[in-house]
């Protein structure tokens, strides 16, 4: 029997710390409960919009972006980019259209770059063409290089210990996180991987940054694939695994044994991405995301899963060693954006994930001037988990599991959230899967089904499975 109950605590405006200086603010809570006796502590602090946590052993990391406005950009450019590249009169206006505005404006803007049109339509020929070419790359390295102040991560430390909660410090980043992995704390050392600017324009950079107790800086490594952006990190001890992606897959090894001198050991270039990384052993690497084809030199169609593997004990030369691809463009898993959904034991060579598995039909006329094999989406035409059998060197499938029922009314839907499996787990030599219509037990050897109870879900249209 479990009591249903609400703990309700006042707390006094003197007891709430704020951190100045935000956007916009809001209430974070921390609260300690013992186990033994009735004992609460609670910590409220007024910081930054959070967007994304991390808790060790020893701390909680509660982050939040602040971003700056393009009136940054539009000034820094201006002054560092177009005044240095124009001569004579249009110079003068342009210096002189800065002084009268202390603020840039996109309006502003546009006269600044309608002065340096006008300039570069005076030049005649090559001279003409390497303007235009200079000034479309310093002001694509400007982007980048601002971008860095524009968008910023920022962090703030709270040690915890028994019934003792205590801010302890705030820093701050270049760039904005992906999800809770690119954060990680060894050693007392805090170690952040992040993004800069918009992959879609080409301006995108990526970084790993670390900090100390102090969140004070103390070693990085920035500018990495550049027009990419992060799509999975992977902290492991003294190394760091980041996939990017725009068109391939750079899969990077990072060297941390030396807070103060981080450094990229070695990259390995394949089609696809990885969205979620996930340890094997410490020379062993599983990805799982999408295969990717096509496209042109900026960006490439996904396709269906992908599973890898991949060999980190050459640091300069990461291999993948094993491949598995599941169904066509559309088929998608949970394990993707949520790592709960994902099962492995690595002593069973067990390896657990939710799918959606979509294939294009094979009937579609492909005279089409429209047509783009690369492009199509397949049918949904099963859900459930896959079951797979792993090792250092093949990825196979052992067995498929559905909690799909045939609707009443005899039609066959093969996409339905509450019957898609969401998580898995064994107990002994049982393998259980759960959704939202049933849970069902399965032998864990021969993925034979020992027993299923339907969840209360829908019943007038689905038949309930006992």
């Amino acid at each position: 029997y479990i009591e249903e109950c609400q703990i309700l605590q006042r707390v006094a405006i003197k007891e709430i710390s704020y951190v100045p200086g935000e956007q916009q603010y809001i209430f974070t809570s921390i609260l300690g409960v013992s186990l033994r006796d009735e004992r609460m502590v609670q910590k409220v602090y007024l910081t930054g919009a959070g967007s994304t946590f991390y808790v060790s052993r020893n701390a909680i990391y509660l982050t939040s972006t602040r971003y700056l406005s393009e009136e940054l950009f539009y000034r820094r450019a201006a002054s560092d980019v177009l005044v240095p590249m124009l001569q004579g009169v249009q110079k003068e206006r342009l210096e002189q259209l800065l002084r009268e505005h202390e603020s840039l404006d996109y309006q502003t803007w546009s006269e600044a770059l309608q002065i340096v049109g006008e300039y570069s339509n005076i030049l005649e020929g090559d001279a003409r063409a390497m303007f235009d070419a200079l000034l479309q790359e310093g002001l694509n390295s400007a982007r980048a290089r601002i971008s860095k102040e524009q968008e910023k991560t920022i962090v703030h430390r709270i040690s915890y210990k028994e019934d003792l909660i205590r801010y302890e410090a705030m820093g701050e980043v270049p760039g904005r996180l992906l999800n809770q992995f690119s954060l990680d704390e060894h050693e007392g050392h805090l170690r952040i991987a992040t993004t800069t600017g918009n992959s879609w324009g080409g301006k995108s950079l990526n970084h790993l940054y670390i900090l100390d107790e102090a969140l004070r800086l103390t070693g990085s490594v920035e500018d990495l694939a550049p027009g990419e952006s992060i799509y999975a990190v992977r902290f492991m001890g003294e190394k760091a695994y980041i996939v990017t992606f725009r068109k391939t897959d750079p899969f990077y090894v990072i060297d941390l044994a030396n807070p103060n001198n981080p450094r990229v050991l070695g990259y390995l270039k394949i089609p696809g991405y990885s969205n979620y990384l996930h340890p094997y052993d410490e020379t062993h690497v599983i990805g799982v995301g999408k295969d990717a084809r096509g496209g042109n030199e900026n960006f490439a169609y996904y396709q269906g899963l992908k599973l890898s593997m991949f060999d980190v004990a050459d640091v300069a030369n990461p291999r993948e060693v094993a491949y598995l691809g599941i169904g066509d463009r559309g088929t998608d898993s949970p394990a993707l954006h949520d790592h709960k959904a994902f099962l492995f034991d690595r002593s069973k060579s067990l390896l657990v994930m939710p799918v959606l598995l979509a294939e294009v039909n094979e009937s579609i006329p492909k005279d089409s001037y429209y047509y783009n094999p690369d492009a199509v989406y397949g049918t949904p035409v099963w859900q459930g988990a896959y079951v797979l059998q792993v090792n250092e060197t093949n990825i196979r499938v052992r067995g498929r599991i559905t909690h799909f029922v045939k609707p009443v009314n005899q039609s066959w839907e093969w996409y339905d959230a509450a019957q898609g499996i969401q998580r898995s787990l064994y107990i002994g030599d049982t393998l259980y899967t759960v959704s939202g219509a049933q849970i069902q037990a399965h032998d864990l050897e021969t993925l034979t089904l020992q027993g299923a109870v339907g969840l209360p879900y829908s019943q007038e249209r689905y038949a309930r499975v006992g």
